[in-house]
């Protein structure tokens, strides 16, 4: 079974629409192929056919059968130790935070959104989860090249304070190029991911470009930190984000605040 183990808790789309990445309390990250003609598509459709309408208190509803399926074409190893509880694309590389005050930006071994074909193996029979349904005859055997990659090369560490306790989400904003995070002091750090996000190379194998552990990264020092409160006295800052032109950034705390920010001229602009 290559599934999480516990419960998932972060979700991430690739640009393209074809993957999605997953961060769970069992440490691990893990990416999905959901493009057309695999197995996880081939499961939406058929929970889609065995979808039934019944009539409940709040009218009618629309009842699918789930379908489990245990498929993802990679899986972290020893990236992280604790609960990744926030994951995000970045190009073709992830951004991941745990309970280790660090979110670490990396690529994951062998891969790669150029080219996509629909034309490739896949893994595992549909398995309903409702114990007395067994999958008709015929259901198609889909395998992959297992074992599933666990390799990866870390770009970069973002070093955060006071950030070691649960469900942080960090930020990007649209233009790929700010990260942002809060921590435990209701402190929001701002760092420069960069111009633009990596491209897929082809130039170096996937033996010498990924290992099982961390090779050495950038560690790059915030570019701001913004105050939700006047030295540090502020609550945990859990959630960011970015105005759709990533002039502004809003964040909420355990306090029950809600705080904007003009990222251009670093000034809390309004609080509620």
């Amino acid at each position: 079974h290559e599934g999480h183990r516990d419960d998932v808790v972060s979700i991430a789309w690739h640009a393209s629409g074809h993957w999605v990445a997953t961060g769970s309390m069992d440490t691990t990250v893990k990416v999905w192929d959901v493009g057309p003609n695999t197995p996880v598509h081939e499961a939406m459709q058929k929970s889609h056919q065995a979808a039934r309408t019944v009539c409940g208190p709040n009218g009618y509803q629309i009842m699918m059968e789930p379908v489990e399926q245990a498929i993802p074409i990679y899986t972290s190893h020893r990236l992280h130790f604790y609960c990744v509880d926030c994951v995000a694309f970045w190009g073709d590389c992830l951004l991941s935070r745990s309970q280790e005050d660090t979110i670490l930006l990396w690529e994951p071994e062998n891969f790669s959104s150029l080219p996509y074909s629909t034309d490739r193996p896949t893994t595992i029979a549909v398995t309903s989860t409702n114990p007395n349904k067994v999958p008709p005859q015929g259901t198609p055997q889909v395998k992959l090249p297992y074992p599933v990659p666990t390799g990866y090369r870390n770009l970069r560490t973002f070093q955060m304070t006071e950030s070691q306790f649960w469900f942080v989400r960090f930020a990007v904003d649209r233009s790929g190029q700010v990260l942002a995070a809060g921590n435990a002091r209701g402190e929001i750090s701002i760092w420069n991911l960069g111009v633009t996000a990596p491209q897929p190379s082809s130039s170096s194998s996937s033996s010498q470009r990924h290992g099982s552990s961390n090779s050495a990264s950038a560690t790059p020092a915030p570019l701001k930190i913004l105050e939700t409160e006047r030295k540090g006295g502020g609550a945990p800052v859990r959630y960011i984000s970015f105005s759709p032109n990533d002039d502004f950034v809003i964040a909420v705390s355990d306090s029950g605040g809600i705080y904007k920010w003009d990222v251009r001229r670093e000034e809390k602009v309004d609080e509620e």
